[in-house]
């Protein structure tokens, strides 16, 4: 994932426990999410880039569908849906000969 990251300093808000939650619902409905921490696995600027791997063995006979992408905002166990986009995947598989 490519994104663009910018600090918004204008207000001195003191430090909160904020995370940052991507989550991803693959074509079967099935969702995995990961937390992420602003300074690690994800930098602040410009045409920065992020990779995740999910893993399902469901996976291996997918030939295509949507998947969607969600990031949150969490505070104290509760969420906020900050952005969300859906994509297709289409999987071509080598034929193989028996």
């Amino acid at each position: 994932m490519n994104y663009n990251l910018l600090r918004d300093s204008t207000y001195d808000m003191g430090t909160f426990t904020h995370k940052l939650v991507l989550k991803m619902t693959d074509p079967y409905g099935l969702s995995q999410e990961r937390s992420l921490n602003i300074g690690t696995e994800l930098l602040e600027g410009n045409n920065n880039s992020y990779t995740a791997t999910f893993t399902n063995n469901m996976y291996k006979n997918l030939s295509g569908g949507a998947y969607r992408i969600t990031l949150y905002d969490e505070f104290q166990g509760e969420r906020i849906e900050l952005a969300s986009q859906a994509y297709s995947i289409k999987i071509d598989r080598p034929v193989t000969e028996k």
